[in-house]
């Protein structure tokens, strides 16, 4: 579920990293800071590293809500 949210390989390489509709986090930080942006300034790897500390929060979010469900299971078996 975690390698889920962050791949982006697969977008990348069938869609481009220009497509908008088929953006996801992992592939903005990818195009922000290191390449895609006009440039690839300070400014754009700046974004790059704001838009990854939104990520690790939705992800650690998601791991906790997993864990959490996981263990109430386990203890219902």
């Amino acid at each position: 579920m975690i390698g889920s949210l962050q791949s982006y390989q697969l977008i990348y390489v069938l869609t481009g990293p220009i497509n908008p509709a088929t953006q996801v986090l992992s592939l903005a930080i990818f195009t922000q800071g290191f390449g895609g942006a006009q440039g690839g300034t300070a400014l754009s790897q700046g974004y790059a590293a704001a838009i990854s500390m939104v990520q690790f929060v939705i992800v650690m979010i998601v791991s906790l809500l997993t864990l959490a469900y996981l263990r109430r299971k386990e203890t219902a078996l």
